[in-house]
C-alpha cells in the first residue's frame, strides 16, 4: 500500500469514529433534555387554624404534605372531591401527589372556615 492509500484510509476511520461519536453525544444530550423535571414536595403546615401557606403553586407530579401542628384533628378537603385527606390527627401528616392540572379550593371539613388553594401547573 501506498502511504496516500494508508493515510487516506486512516482519515476514513477516523473521521467514521468522530461522527459516531458525535451521534451518540447528541442523543445523549437530547435524551438530558427530553427528561422529564424531577418532582418536588411542598408542605402546608396546619397551625393555629389555618393552613400555611394558604395558596401553593405546584407542578404536576409534586408531592404536597400537609402537617397537622393543631391540638385537634383536621382535613385537607378539595371542594371538587379531587382530594381529601379525612382527619389528620394532631403532629400527623397526610400526602397527595398533584397528577391533575388545575386549581383546587379546599377546606378542613371538620372546621369549614379554614380555606386553602392548591394550584397545579
Amino acid at each position: 500500500m501506498t502511504d496516500w492509500v494508508v493515510g487516506a484510509l486512516a482519515t476514513i476511520r477516523y473521521s467514521a469514529w468522530l461522527a459516531s461519536a458525535l451521534f451518540v453525544g447528541c442523543i445523549a444530550t437530547n435524551a438530558a433534555f427530553a427528561a422529564p423535571a424531577a418532582s418536588r414536595a411542598h408542605l402546608v403546615i396546619i397551625e393555629s387554624m389555618r393552613f400555611a401557606p394558604s395558596h401553593l403553586v405546584v407542578h404536576r407530579g409534586d408531592r404536597v404534605m400537609w402537617a397537622n401542628k393543631d391540638l385537634f384533628p383536621h382535613t385537607a378537603t378539595a371542594r371538587s372531591g379531587t382530594f381529601d385527606s379525612h382527619g389528620i390527627a394532631p403532629n400527623g401528616s397526610w400526602s397527595y401527589i398533584a397528577d391533575k392540572t388545575g386549581t383546587y379550593p379546599y377546606v378542613c371539613t371538620f372546621h369549614p372556615t379554614m380555606k386553602g388553594m392548591l394550584i397545579v401547573e
